[in-house]
């Protein structure tokens, strides 16, 4: 299953996400790291709500530039992803997490699947923020290609279509990710 959603959430609320992430790598990143963009807890913070995970890490990342209008645009668009992927698809999902993503210039993600890492979540959605970049795509070995836009979202399979991100130019790409597990079908 694979699909797409235009204008899921304003622009508003991507800047808002885009602007949290933006400031957590620009925060990690010092003269001793520039050169290793690759580092996962450099690109990635954590943006699970704790009310639906109560129990989640808590940590100085996790609290990093969390303000109230930042953690109510967080729940709020997590109600709205999860909503929206409920009625349009009839899916029942439960979260495993939601992490804001930077991907630096000059990186890609090669092809990849969950089932080949330790990651093992039946579906990811990718909620794109910003779109002044070149390159960046999401594409998929079966030869569909996504281009980022803000506030369009994406519903995969991600534990079984190998996909990747396309080598980003000019600006970083943000996104905000979910990683959904044991989803059934109605």
């Amino acid at each position: 299953m694979f699909a797409v959603f235009d204008n899921v959430i304003s622009k508003e609320y991507c800047q808002i996400l885009k602007s949290r992430i933006e400031s957590w790598y620009n925060y990690c990143l010092d003269e001793n790291s520039k050169n290793n963009i690759w580092q996962w807890e450099k690109r990635v913070l954590d943006a699970t709500p704790l009310r639906i995970i109560p129990n989640h890490k808590s940590s100085f990342e996790r609290n990093y530039n969390l303000n109230a209008e930042t953690m109510r645009v967080q729940d709020e668009v997590f109600d709205i992803v999860i909503n929206l992927l409920k009625t349009k698809l009839n899916v029942d999902l439960e979260l495993v997490r939601i992490e804001l993503q930077t991907w630096p210039i000059n990186t890609n993600g090669p092809l990849h699947s969950h089932n080949e890492s330790n990651e093992k979540t039946d579906y990811n959605s990718l909620l794109y923020l910003n779109d002044d970049f070149n390159g960046g795509e999401f594409y998929t070995e079966n030869g569909l290609i996504v281009r980022p836009t803000p506030g369009r979202l994406t519903f995969f399979d991600g534990f079984n279509i190998r996909h990747g991100v396309a080598d980003i130019y000019d600006n970083n790409r943000y996104t905000m990710i979910f990683w959904w597990n044991n989803t059934k079908f109605k």
